[in-house]
């Protein structure tokens, strides 16, 4: 009897261990599910970044900083619990110039006509504002007011009704497209400001010098220095033509010759021979460089020796990149080497350009604007150079460049 009892107490416990042991389990998974039962997800916007965020406690501030968001002065944000979406507005500044005056509003969202509002300024009938009042604002956006004039002008024998900004009235004709000569007469005045509805009239008054003129050739000479390389030339004496001419003013009244007078009749100027210094020393080899030299007549000369014409440099960070072969550029160009990527916002696309450091170390050369990238557009690169191999990339690295943009 003994014995049974014994076995059966064994028994017992174990049963107890097993029911408390699924006990346990049944505890863990219904945790489990509780927990992922209370949380979240919620995703915040701030500009173009947006941040998926897992929590239970959904407070705005504690979503924010589990984001690693920081807000500044002026920052706005908004919720909307349909979405799981929280939304940081960030402030900006725009300008809005109107009545010759300044005005700095911060915004954090909204149009132009917003803005206006913000600083108070009203805008009339005929008044423009640039850009349109439904443009969307962004930061540093500058805004201008024009103020627009109902005037009357009679000129040439024709009177029209305009639209003129604020200003004088020498000012509002040159808008209108009406060139005013020296000698005319503008009624009330050039200096005085345009009003609604005010009526101006235009006398022209000009005088005129007709001069022809007969030439007397001068002759040209040569003289042999060695101060000049061999192919150089100068001018040590400069040739005049000679001149005899006839001068006849005249006065036209509102467009009408009114009078002619003969003024002179003569030779006015005796010919002075020419005399040009020809070179003959003889010219060391040119030491090619990125750019010889820069010109101040828009001219450089290029690591070959020629001459180029040029509208602007511009210098910034370049780095270089390389494609797989048949890769296209954005344009639908073969990605070679000449083909450089660029922000077409600053260099349009077909822009030829001459392109070597500033110190002339290094010279990438003729090169055409045909891609783009997020670097360039992001401003942090102004051109991306392309190489044949990823070496080449390495070797040119991040470097300060100078851009030439031909003509």
């Amino acid at each position: 009897m003994a014995m049974k009892s014994t076995t059966k107490h064994k028994l017992n416990k174990r049963l107890m261990r097993v029911i408390a042991l699924a006990m346990m389990c049944i505890m863990g998974v219904s945790s489990a599910v509780t927990v992922a039962a209370l949380t979240k997800e919620i995703t915040v916007v701030d500009g173009d970044n947006q941040i998926a965020v897992s929590t239970m406690n959904d407070d705005t501030n504690r979503v924010l900083q589990l984001a690693g968001v920081l807000l500044g002065d002026g920052d706005q944000v908004t919720r909307d619990d349909k979405t799981g979406t929280i939304t940081v507005l960030r402030a900006f500044s725009v300008l809005v110039k109107a009545d010759g005056e300044e005005h700095t509003v911060t915004l954090n969202q909204g149009t132009v006509e917003d803005a206006l509002l913000a600083c108070g300024v009203t805008l009339g009938g005929n008044d423009k504002v640039i850009p349109g009042k439904t443009a969307e604002l962004t930061p540093d956006m500058t805004i201008t007011v024009e103020r627009y004039r109902t005037i009357t002008v009679t000129v040439d024998g024709n009177t029209n009704t305009y639209l003129a900004p604020e200003g004088t009235l020498e000012e509002a004709l040159a808008y209108i497209g009406l060139t005013l000569g020296q000698d005319d007469v503008v009624t009330p005045g050039r200096d005085e400001k345009t009003t609604e509805g005010l009526e101006i009239k235009v006398d022209r008054v000009e005088y005129r010098d007709v001069t022809i003129t007969e030439e007397i050739p001068f002759t040209t000479t040569t003289q042999e220095t060695r101060d000049l390389y061999q192919g150089e030339k100068k001018i040590s004496v400069q040739g005049k033509t000679g001149e005899r001419t006839v001068v006849t003013k005249e006065k036209l009244v509102n467009g009408q010759v009114a009078e002619t007078e003969v003024v002179s009749n003569e030779v006015t100027k005796e010919p002075v021979s020419q005399v040009v210094l020809v070179g003959t020393k003889q010219k060391p080899a040119p030491k090619p460089t990125g750019v010889a030299s820069v010109g101040g007549d828009g001219t450089l000369i290029d690591h070959n020796g020629k001459r180029v014409a040029y509208k602007s440099v511009l210098t910034g960070t370049c780095t270089a990149y390389s494609a797989a072969e048949g890769s296209m550029t954005s344009t639908g160009r073969p990605a070679a080497v000449g083909y450089v990527a660029v922000n077409p916002k600053v260099i349009p696309y077909g822009t030829r350009l001459y392109i070597c450091s500033p110190d002339g170390s290094l010279v990438y050369g003729y090169a055409i604007a045909a891609d783009t990238g997020g670097a360039l557009m992001s401003g942090r690169v102004l051109v991306d150079v392309f190489y044949n191999t990823v070496a080449e990339c390495n070797n040119f690295g991040r470097r300060t460049m100078s851009v030439y943009v031909l003509a």
